[in-house]
Formats: C-alpha cells, sequence, structure tokens
C-alpha cells in the first residue's frame, strides 16, 4: 500500500509541478521503503548521516516526462 501512496503523490505533483524528479531519502535499513523507491525507478544519489541513522537518498525520475 506504501508503494500505491507514495505513486499517487508523485503523479500528483508531476502534474501539478512537472518536476524534472523526486528526492526520496530513506534510512539505509529500512527495506521497504527503499523497495519503494526503487520499484518507481529511483537510483541512490547520495548518502546522509546523522546521529540517529544514515540514509540513502534516491532520485526517483517523473514518469510524466
Amino acid at each position: 500500500m506504501g508503494r500505491e501512496a507514495v505513486a499517487a503523490v508523485a503523479a500528483w505533483a508531476s502534474d501539478a509541478f512537472n518536476p524534472d524528479c523526486f528526492e526520496y531519502p530513506a534510512a539505509e535499513e529500512n527495506v521497504a521503503s527503499r523497495r519503494i523507491a526503487e520499484g518507481l525507478g529511483g537510483s541512490i544519489v547520495e548518502t546522509r548521516s546523522n546521529s540517529k541513522y544514515t540514509s540513502v537518498v534516491y532520485r526517483i525520475p517523473n514518469s510524466r516526462r
């Protein structure tokens, strides 16, 4: 259900704002969240660390372009 929700928001934002892509950060160990990004064509472009966890940042292309 998470993938459908993220896909719906991306579709809405694509129509409303037409960005080149979307940024999707996910905790490095959150496999389910990472699969959502990967399932929408996302690729890792950055890694970020803070005091709580390390995250990977995906770039998801605008499917409407």
